[in-house]
């Protein structure tokens, strides 16, 4: 296959994927409003299931934010700044795990158990994220995952470089297992920040920044490691590796100190600032 054949690939690819997600995107809704039963208040149902160490480390939100709320507070942005670099770090070990492992003549066996590994750990790790922050706290769970990810990248890395097929195939199972975290965590840390009845827009604003990670894993990787938004000969996996590290801990620093429980203040101006009416205003609507 030509290079420019290859480049057709990728662009219609591209397209197409981006049409089909657009177009189903249009159909999602939330659920119709009578399927809750209507004796049961359904957010205090879930404050009643949950551990007291949950709504300790997890506190719910003291107000059911909209969509412009939401985005009138700093850590929804900074929400979705973590969420496109971790995006990033993970998805580069699915699109290079493979080949580097070929690259450092690991063997096919080596590669495939590895990469296959990867992905089946990353299914695995992102129930268990989620069981781990009830007990020890979103922020803390996704910060520690996340500079752990930097770790397992970096041992995945020296043990191909070492021609350790056996270490490769461990450190990248752990790396798989963390790559995904950050998906029921983000929604959760959404729902506890931000309240339940928009959800699921919420979440949506903030997984859209998926597609700027895409772009750090796919053709930015490719340039550090290439010259070529496209890939090419030769790899420079050291610095595709240090990138892909970089991305992980750079998005533990995000969301350990920049995407902490917007505070009362922020609060109140945040629903200031989408209503279009004063911080006194709403203070008093909200003593009433």
């Amino acid at each position: 296959m030509t290079s420019a054949q290859t480049h057709q690939i990728i662009w219609t690819m591209g397209i197409i994927m981006s049409v089909v997600i657009v177009f189903a995107g249009i159909f999602i809704k939330d659920p119709p409003k009578n399927w809750w039963p209507a004796h049961i208040d359904p957010l205090n149902w879930k404050k009643d299931n949950r551990t007291p160490a949950d709504i300790r480390n997890n506190p719910p939100a003291p107000h059911q934010y909209n969509i412009k709320e939401m985005w009138s507070t700093p850590q929804a942005k900074w929400l979705g700044v973590q969420h496109a670099l971790f995006i990033g770090a993970g998805l580069f070990g699915v699109n290079y795990f493979y080949n580097f492992a070929q690259a450092m003549h690991l063997g096919s066996a080596a590669a495939a158990v590895g990469s296959a590994g990867f992905a089946l750990a990353d299914g695995i790790g992102r129930p268990l994220a989620g069981l781990w922050s009830a007990h020890w706290g979103r922020r803390r769970v996704m910060a520690t995952s996340y500079a752990s990810l930097a770790v397992f990248q970096l041992a995945a890395f020296i043990s191909g470089y070492e021609h350790s097929s056996a270490a490769f195939i461990i450190f990248a199972f752990l790396s798989g297992a963390l790559s995904g975290v950050n998906f029921p965590l983000t929604a959760l840390t959404v729902s506890d920040y931000y309240g339940e009845n928009n959800n699921s827009g919420m979440y949506g604003t903030v997984y859209a920044w998926k597609s700027l990670g895409g772009g750090f894993a796919g053709g930015i990787a490719a340039m550090i490691m290439t010259g070529s938004v496209f890939g090419g000969d030769p790899f420079y996996w050291v610095r595709g590796f240090v990138f892909g590290i970089v991305l992980c801990l750079l998005a533990s620093f995000v969301v350990f100190f920049l995407c902490k429980t917007p505070t009362m203040e922020q609060v109140k101006r945040a629903i200031a600032k989408a209503s279009g009416r004063s911080i006194e205003a709403v203070e008093a609507e909200m003593n009433a």
